[in-house]
């Protein structure tokens, strides 16, 4: 049986895995967690991961908004006893664990993303989701 922060970090990892299936930022997650189970090992390899991972987020897909918690909800048992059984076999994967999960839950490496926008005299930017947006009034120089 795994330590409760072993079988904690299970569940957090499996959380974070379904709660980004079908969302825009699926295939780098995807990518993420192949990897993840690639250095750490984990149960059949990493195509079998692979394709488990593509499967599940099939089925998130194609159910409509109302449904995807409760479809996501009867995913989390897999993923959990994927993440306790590479744990149990590998607790040093613990550390990257905990990495990914911060790398899922922010969105990137680092959690923040700078994008440059430049628009000319009478133009317009669009900028959807949360953002912080600094403007620099003033001449561009180069």
């Amino acid at each position: 049986m795994l330590p409760e922060t072993l079988a904690a970090l299970a569940a957090a990892g499996g959380t974070a895995f379904v709660e980004a299936m079908a969302t825009d930022s699926w295939q780098s997650v995807k990518h993420q967690v192949v990897a993840f189970f690639a250095r750490h090992g984990g149960a059949g390899g990493t195509a079998t991961i692979e394709q488990a991972l593509d499967a599940d987020a099939q089925v998130v897909a194609e159910v409509g908004e109302t449904e995807r918690s409760q479809v996501r909800q009867e995913l989390l048992p897999r993923w959990q006893g994927q993440l306790s059984r590479l744990l149990a076999e590998n607790p040093a994967a613990r550390s990257a664990l905990q990495a990914l999960i911060t790398e899922i839950g922010t969105g990137g490496p680092s959690g923040k993303q700078t994008v440059n926008l430049v628009a000319g005299r009478d133009g317009y930017v669009n900028i959807q989701g949360n953002q912080t947006v600094t403007n620099h009034r003033g001449r561009h120089r180069r």
